[in-house]
């Protein structure tokens, strides 16, 4: 919710006030709009995380399972399908390393490959902040380094500074592991 949604009701609610009796109890209704939206936001991030953990949950049952394994594994599948266009960072990742294990254990070679480029693909699990942040702490960059060699510096010092942003290149080198030797991939 927008910042500037709960400052537009307080600015309604304070101009009501001369002529509204409810505007005695305004503080309490800001307390209420405020815990319905952090209660909102709860509630997306739960179901935001809840394909991501959906997805591994039935991946689980589908390694026990003697009947029915496809269909779980399908059901899996598309509840990581849903994670990656829900989730962000780290998050993001794991979604497309589920996706690949599902893709690959249905025997979709090249949708696993695929997921597992993707996730090699993803940009770091950092926000700008944490990049500007790095820059700040330093003098800029040396008389003869190049600014390109200065700022993927900052970059990684950021990425290191970060815990998922961290998990998330650990995940990354992992794939490219994986996909050298990958069933099918072409030599890198």
């Amino acid at each position: 919710m927008e910042l500037a949604f709960i400052f537009g009701f307080i600015r309604v609610a304070k101009s009501a006030s001369e002529t509204v009796a409810w505007a005695a109890d305004l503080p309490n209704l800001i307390k209420r709009l405020v815990g319905e939206v952090d209660s909102l936001d709860a509630k997306i991030d739960r179901l935001i995380k809840s394909d991501l953990n959906a997805g591994f949950s039935i991946l689980d049952q589908a390694a026990r399972a003697d009947v029915e394994q496809e269909s779980l594994l399908r059901d899996a599948r598309s509840c990581f399908n849903r994670a990656f266009e829900l989730e962000a960072g780290y998050r993001r990742g794991v979604s497309l390393l589920g996706l690949a294990v599902s893709h690959h254990l249905l025997g979709d070679r090249p949708n696993a490959k695929d997921a597992l480029e993707r996730l090699v693909e993803l940009p770091p699990a950092i926000d700008d902040w944490s990049i500007v942040a790095s820059i700040l702490r330093t003098r800029g960059p040396e008389p003869d380094q190049a600014k390109v060699s200065y700022y993927n510096e900052r970059i990684n010092s950021a990425i290191e500074r970060s815990p998922e942003a961290r998990s998330l290149r650990a995940l990354q080198n992992a794939a490219k592991e994986i996909l050298r030797d990958y069933p099918g991939a072409a030599p890198r």
